[in-house]
């Protein structure tokens, strides 16, 4: 991995959780010291991405968003760290009646991304794409360049811009024209055992990582929690598709190793409680 003076060092975190479900805002505190553990560790960072719904507010307004910056904004102060962290918030799921199978299911209406430094909310991302019983039961953004509580989900770091996108919105990327971009970063939400959830990490990979990155000529990079199961090794968190004339639906976690981008991994950092979640590191220049 080759560092420069103006390169950027990207940090990504998949979490796993020994917990079948997602905990909600129990959690809370404990992601907050598993935040802070990593900082800690960190030599060198300039973009720390979390996984999509990191915390869970019972309501998204401007105050609760300012309010969960300034644990994140502590957290860069007391660790001395100049770095973005990009995470993800999700308001309190709320249970509704699936469409398609008639069976009672969780929702959350806000899935938002946010990027933070020491000073301020430098952007905010709302999921554009909705899927399945998602449609007509989220918040969504009007558009996947529109602002949310007034700020941009494309912020700047070390000169390079670096788009944000919810979980499934990286699929929906191949089909929009390309911003003024040098990087996607992709929150998604999380991946269980087949039978207790959503488990096509493999098919997130290839098609959302890899296809955003063949079609869009970037790098894309990307993290979620995985419950109850172990983080593949080589699930990628960071891609570059490269013409090897195989098409991005025919790739497979053995062929990975063509399109990852050069990495380091780092020592994992375990967090707090009887049951605490593992976080895997890895860390990337571009």
């Amino acid at each position: 991995m080759k560092q420069s003076e103006n390169s950027l060092t990207i940090v990504t975190i998949t979490l796993q959780n020994p917990e079948p479900q997602p905990p909600g805002r129990a959690f809370n505190e404990r992601r907050t010291e598993i935040l802070r553990k990593v900082l800690n560790s960190l030599k060198a960072c300039d973009v720390l991405l979390l996984p999509a719904g990191f915390y869970t507010l019972d309501e998204v307004t401007d105050k609760t968003i300012d309010e969960t910056a300034e644990i994140v904004k502590k957290a860069l102060a007391d660790a001395n760290s100049d770095a973005v962290v990009c995470f993800g918030i999700d308001s309190t799921p709320f249970e509704t009646t699936s469409k398609k199978s008639g069976e009672q299911i969780k929702i959350n209406w806000d899935q938002l991304a946010l990027a933070v430094n020491r000073a301020e909310i430098i952007g905010i991302g709302r999921k554009f794409n909705p899927v399945g019983d998602e449609k007509g039961n989220i918040e969504k953004a009007d558009g996947y360049n529109s602002f949310a509580f007034g700020k941009e989900r494309i912020f700047e770091k070390k000169g390079k811009r670096l788009y944000m996108a919810v979980c499934f919105d990286v699929f929906a990327l191949r089909k929009k024209k390309k911003p003024n971009i040098q990087a996607v970063l992709t929150l998604a939400h999380c991946f269980h055992k087949p039978g207790e959830g959503h488990s096509s990490d493999s098919r997130f990979a290839r098609c959302g990582f890899l296809g955003t990155s063949w079609e869009w000529e970037l790098p894309v990079f990307g993290t979620a929690t995985f419950y109850n199961r172990n983080v593949p090794e080589n699930w990628p968190t960071g891609v570059i598709w490269s013409d090897n004339g195989e098409k991005v639906k025919d790739c497979r976690y053995i062929k990975y190793e063509n399109n990852c981008l050069e990495g380091q991994r780092l020592p994992n950092i375990e967090g707090l409680g009887e049951k605490p979640e593992k976080a895997v590191c890895y860390s990337y220049c571009i």
